[in-house]
């Protein structure tokens, strides 16, 4: 059978979401795979507008991303967040304790599986 596109592209967002969660914005990958995105993005409406029947697929693809985005931004908000609360200790004189800097940060499971969660199906009109 022929392979799907929306179906394929869907495969390749969640690696390229994987990939931008496990190497962290200040991996030189980051940008790159901004740019990876944004152009897969570009690629599946283009191919949305073109085949009606595809609309619905978009549709929650588009979803999935935004889902994927909102877990990638919740975890380098929550890296910013730590940087900031490691700089005010160090001003208050509080060094912490080598083990912790040797500790990665803490990441919760789902973000390092890729989990995306599916959207809510919405009632019937």
């Amino acid at each position: 059978p022929p392979c799907n596109p929306v179906e394929l592209q869907r495969d390749l967002l969640l690696m390229i979401h994987n990939g931008m969660v496990y190497h962290g914005e200040d991996s030189p990958v980051w940008g790159m795979a901004l740019e990876l995105r944004s152009h897969v993005m570009r690629q599946l409406e283009l191919y949305a507008t073109c085949q009606g029947c595809c609309q619905k697929d978009f549709r929650q693809l588009h979803t999935n991303t935004m889902a994927a985005g909102d877990v990638t931004n919740g975890y380098l908000r929550k890296k910013e967040e730590e940087k900031l609360r490691e700089e005010k200790e160090k001003e208050a004189g509080k060094d912490k304790k080598e083990e912790d800097k040797k500790c990665p940060a803490k990441v919760p499971w789902d973000v390092h599986v890729g989990v995306i969660p599916e959207p809510p199906t919405p009632p019937p009109a």
